[in-house]
């Protein structure tokens, strides 16, 4: 698709009311996990059409073009860095927001795409407010009263991308209750392994190398929960709680026995 000259008719279909949604859409799975896909819809400059969505008041529109933010920033330095140059952290900051669920995951999903690995990125979400909206994400509430899985799964994916390897981001997280309140509940009580799998990644990065933290997920109860996480079907799921238990243990004799 891309080779018979997709992606410019893509983006030009961006420009128009009817196919935004859809030209959205196709140039996020266009690009999904295709790095030269990424840089070619960069080159014919999607970047600015895709952000212009973000503050056009057509949800799926929106929901569609922070999807493929995300796909374009994944894994791809040069695209994270042109993104956030264009402004795109804070319209996908308002989206947290948002009275739709759908928004508000797709846009910590694009927000955890942006930060990932990207220490400038990682630095400017805290400096703009970006850690306390993603917190409260964590357990969020619908119109029905519901709890969101996917929400409260790319909330859980955003902090961890926004702290990993980020020691000022790791503490800011578990001021903003991230551990306490949040994280180790999800471990505890949400039925969605998904969401699970998500919270222990976050559990996992927020402890390395961050004794502070390490206590504060000790105390919360997140040790337990964590372990029985090992015996869960997918391979996302007990990658991450076995390097969560890894991080909480490492240099914690107390914390190793209670592992055990």
């Amino acid at each position: 698709f891309a080779a018979a000259g997709a992606v410019g008719l893509l983006i030009g279909m961006l420009q128009s009311g009817k196919t935004q949604t859809a030209a959205a859409e196709a140039l996020s799975r266009l690009a999904a996990h295709h790095e030269p896909i990424q840089g070619e819809i960069a080159r014919e400059g999607g970047v600015a059409p895709l952000l212009a969505l973000l503050h056009g008041g057509n949800v799926a529109a929106e929901v569609q073009a922070a999807s493929a933010l995300a796909e374009l920033a994944r894994g791809n330095t040069d695209n994270q860095q042109a993104i956030a140059r264009a402004g795109g952290l804070g319209p996908l900051l308002a989206m947290l927001s948002s009275n739709k669920p759908q928004a508000r995951a797709q846009g910590a999903n694009a927000l955890a795409s942006l930060a990932r690995l990207n220490i400038d990125n990682q630095a400017a979400i805290a400096r703009m407010g970006g850690i306390p909206p993603l917190v409260q994400l964590l357990v969020p509430l619908s119109a029905t009263g519901a709890a969101v899985p996917e929400v409260q799964a790319m909330a859980s994916l955003a902090i961890a991308e926004i702290a990993r390897g980020n020691t000022p981001n790791q503490s800011a997280c578990c001021e903003s209750g991230a551990v306490s309140s949040s994280l180790v509940h999800l471990l505890q009580r949400c039925a969605t392994e998904a969401v699970r799998a998500e919270a222990a990644g976050a559990v996992w990065v927020l402890a390395d190398h961050h004794e502070k933290n390490k206590v504060e997920i000790a105390n919360a109860g997140g040790i337990a929960p964590t372990v029985e996480l090992l015996a869960a079907g997918s391979a996302r799921a007990t990658e991450h709680a076995a390097n969560a238990i890894s991080a909480v243990g490492l240099g914690s004799v107390a914390n190793l026995g209670t592992a055990s």
